[in-house]
């Protein structure tokens, strides 16, 4: 790394560390999870490939003007300039946009807040919002306000936490009961040596319910990405055993099991043809997809982070 280089990244830990140290009564002791999600890009490229599958998969494609609510320290408006698409963020925090002139998106971050952004309707192709509505003082609002932004067939990626279901608190990484009364949790989190307790006053809790009846009335068509992405799983595994059947129905010295090259052997000597065998394969694979491998499946390849609720919204 040339010395220039090796300085600036020296001056984002430090301010990383500063910023993190805030922090510090909210999260575990010496715990890095914010200093090791700016200090490089890794964490965001993972962020943009996400959010890339997630709107491929509902044929729509990242691509046009893209505004990042609450970016932060703008790592996710420099890895998508660094993949040549047009980034813009909006912050309110003075010291966090510092961490992003750092890193040569400063000029690219608006200071502002989600009620009231400073831009014009119509503005932008994409919105993506990580982990931020629940940090606002009118998630509402913020919706409205991003809708307004947003253009026509334009697509507002949403994630944000489901306190009416989760049992985990992200912010201080703890088991948490869904919507637990915030004089019960200051108790609750003090006993588990978190020192700061106001910083529950300034969490929302968002809800599933509450941000699909929010967007109801904003004329947009909204894609729950737990549905889509279960069926999509559901498709290629049925697609895969399917293909795994007809490989087998074609030629029965393939198949492993003793049995079931018997009845597939028996089934064409009276006279089922490829077309019939290919129907009960239909019917097998339907059956095939068992609740534990789908649950595996959806761990291994969606890493479905739960308790939070993903949105793909398209505007009208």
């Amino acid at each position: 790394m040339p010395h220039d280089e090796q300085f600036v990244q020296e001056k984002i830990e430090a301010k990383l560390r500063e910023i993190a140290a805030r922090r510090a009564g909210v999260k575990p002791p010496n715990d890095q999870t914010f200093f090791n999600a700016h200090k490089n890009d890794d964490y965001y490229k993972g962020i943009l490939d996400s959010v890339h599958s997630d709107l491929k998969l509902c044929g729509f494609s990242i691509a046009g003007d893209i505004l990042d609510l609450g970016s932060g320290c703008g790592t996710f408006v420099k890895v998508c300039k660094d993949h040549n698409l047009e980034a813009t963020g909006v912050e309110p925090d003075c010291e966090v946009i510092e961490v992003a002139k750092l890193k040569g998106v400063g000029g690219d971050i608006v200071r502002g807040v989600g009620e009231y952004l400073p831009f014009e309707e119509e503005s932008f192709d994409v919105i993506t919002s990580m982990s931020v509505l629940e940090h606002v003082q009118s998630p509402q609002k913020v919706l409205c306000e991003s809708i307004r932004v947003l253009k026509r067939k334009g697509v507002f990626w949403l994630s944000v936490p489901d306190y009416s279901r989760s049992f985990y608190e992200g912010h201080y990484k703890l088991f948490w009961l869904p919507l637990m009364p915030k004089r019960i949790a200051k108790i609750y989190v003090r006993l588990r040596g978190r020192t700061d307790t106001k910083y529950l006053d300034s969490i929302q809790y968002t809800t599933r319910k509450g941000v699909i009846n929010a967007l109801q009335n904003l004329n947009v068509r909204m894609i729950d990405m737990k549905d889509a992405r279960i069926d999509y799983v559901r498709r290629q595994a049925r697609a895969q055993a399917r293909t795994h059947c007809f490989v087998r129905i074609r030629d029965p010295g393939k198949i492993e099991t003793r049995s079931w090259r018997k009845i597939v052997k028996f089934l064409k000597w009276i006279g089922f043809g490829e077309k019939a065998l290919a129907r009960l394969c239909e019917l097998y694979c339907s059956m095939l997809i068992s609740i534990p491998i789908f649950i595996l499946i959806l761990k291994e390849k969606l890493r479905l982070k739960k308790g939070n609720i993903v949105l793909v919204v398209q505007k009208f």
